[in-house]
């Protein structure tokens, strides 16, 4: 599939999601309420002057098609104005928590699309981590990518694929149960970082009398994709 019907096809997701009363129209109220907690969001008036201008018959509300004169005229005022540069000290994050490069103006110019395939990652992400704690590998596993999904086991080496995963975590849930006596998986100092459509976090994790580490998950439109952890040596509680 090409970047371009990739984009269309997340345009028309988005598009289903803003169309609050499903009438196959979105208002600039719908549109507003929408955009409302974005933070990266070009100003109301910018908003409103786009939306009178793809609003060719003046109805007060827009059709998919004129949606998508806005999704593109947003993505090239987030390509030029000074909202990129904004992201520029954005890092990106590695297994051990240390910065590795800069974000580059190129990795944020999707615009519209983009925000709303993060709010997805991070739904994906945010159940996952909600796996982790209550020691379930199905939640974990209940957003992953069956075909693409992998996570390595850093002290080790291993790299467990998406139908392997199960076997692993239930031996890490094990190993903690029987070394503390109970599994008490606990996550903080979370670092987020954004590529394109996907969505890296990391954090620092403990298995209370078990094992401690670092610990990152990445999402991609709203599917895990990998996931890798380190221990700290010598961590016993």
């Amino acid at each position: 599939m090409s970047g371009n019907q990739e984009d269309s096809d997340f345009i028309n997701d988005i598009f289903g999601e803003m169309d609050a009363d499903k009438d196959g129209r979105i208002s600039a109220k719908e549109l507003f309420q929408a955009l409302a907690k974005n933070k990266d969001k070009p100003k109301n008036y910018e908003i409103q002057k786009m939306f009178d201008m793809v609003d060719s018959d003046g109805s007060g509300d827009i059709d998919i098609h004129e949606f998508m004169e806005l999704a593109n005229r947003w993505m090239y005022l987030m390509k030029t104005s000074s909202l990129t540069d904004k992201r520029h000290n954005t890092r990106r994050v590695g297994v051990d928590g240390k910065a590795i490069d800069a974000v580059t103006e190129s990795d944020n110019s999707r615009g519209l699309a983009s925000e709303f395939v993060q709010k997805i990652n991070r739904a994906a992400l945010s159940i996952c981590l909600d796996g982790w704690i209550k020691g379930d590998a199905a939640i974990i596993a209940s957003t992953a990518d069956p075909k693409r999904f992998s996570f390595t086991w850093v002290p080790t080496g291993e790299v467990f694929s998406y139908e392997q995963f199960t076997d692993f975590y239930n031996k890490f849930k094990s190993d903690a149960e029987q070394m503390a006596g109970k599994y008490e998986a606990k996550f903080w100092d979370f670092i987020e970082h954004e590529e394109g459509d996907k969505l890296y976090n990391c954090g620092q994790w403990k298995a209370e009398g078990y094992d401690s580490g670092i610990y990152l998950m990445m999402a991609e439109r709203g599917q895990l994709i990998f996931g890798k952890t380190t221990t700290a040596p010598g961590y016993q509680g």
